[in-house]
């Protein structure tokens, strides 16, 4: 076992289809790239596993700690998977989400957290498609619009 160890931000989860496996996806500063890809042992090789262990760091060292590289991006100016991420993370928008399903209950079956209600409010499989569905990122903002005034109200 190698001691060895890099700093990275989580960035973003997926189901890979047709296979019973998740990627996460950890991102690092580019300058500290070459280290984190000696940690994890090189290139990933198709012939051979490498597990690896995954912590969390403590949210004040890490951002005490210097990121050069990671610049801080308003929240409207991240790729809306990313905001759907977040915004799933939110217990306000848990809230929120949990309000807006007790309206509806018929019109919510089979939602079970505020990523699941993100997912059919704008009628997307995946957050990530989010990316690409044009339908479902009129919907995300549709839906970003009716949070913001949700939490004014309230």
């Amino acid at each position: 076992m190698t001691d060895a160890a890099f700093k990275a931000t989580f960035s973003d989860f997926r189901l890979v289809k047709g296979r019973k496996v998740a990627q996460v996806v950890l991102e690092c500063p580019i300058e500290s790239a070459d280290a984190a890809l000696a940690a994890l042992g090189g290139l990933p090789k198709p012939d051979a596993e490498v597990w690896v262990g995954v912590a969390r760091l403590d949210a004040k060292a890490a951002s005490d700690a210097p990121n050069p590289g990671k610049e801080h991006r308003k929240f409207t100016d991240l790729p809306y998977p990313q905001q759907a991420w977040i915004l799933s993370e939110d217990p306000r928008f848990e809230k929120f989400a949990h309000e807006k399903m007790a309206q509806n209950p018929g019109g919510w079956a089979g939602v079970n957290d505020p990523a699941d209600f993100i997912r059919k409010w704008c009628g997307v499989a995946s957050r990530a498609d989010l990316t690409t569905n044009l339908p479902g990122q009129r919907h995300f903002r549709e839906l970003m619009d009716t949070f913001t005034a949700w939490k004014a109200i309230g």
